[in-house]
């Protein structure tokens, strides 16, 4: 059995097309099997934190880490929990970043109306920092 085709169109995250044979396919991963599969713990974690459905086996991974039969590998069970920190903040920042344009966006939208809206009168945006009492 071929695996793979020069007729075949991979479009991420999960769809295969055979132009030739005019057929579409989703691939679905099974991520259980892959817990055995994988021995580097740190690889395992990378991987799971790129699935919508890795949290789950990635609980089952380190609870089975943790709670071994022989003594728990505490420097790799620090590696992993790095890892998952790493990565929790990169999302933090992604948001607060995100929460802090908006806040300045509306900011900027509030000076505009104001500059444009005081006593009916139309202001630069400069005349109407000065008359919001900013220095120059």
């Amino acid at each position: 059995m071929l695996l793979d085709s020069a007729n075949w169109v991979v479009f991420q995250p999960n769809i295969v097309i055979d132009a030739k044979l005019g057929c579409l396919w989703t691939l679905e991963l099974k991520l259980a099997p892959i817990l055995c599969l994988m021995p580097d713990k740190i690889r395992l974690v990378e991987f799971l934190l790129q699935r919508s459905s890795g949290k789950k086996y990635m609980i089952q991974m380190l609870q089975s880490t943790i709670l071994s039969a022989e003594s728990p590998d505490l420097a790799l069970i620090a590696n992993i929990f790095d890892k998952l920190n790493d990565n929790y903040k990169s999302f933090v920042n992604v948001e607060v970043q995100s929460q802090v344009t908006f806040f300045l966006i509306t900011i900027i939208i509030d000076v505009f109306t104001f500059s444009t809206d005081l006593n009916g009168q139309n202001f630069t945006f400069k005349e109407s920092l000065k008359n919001c009492g900013f220095p120059r």
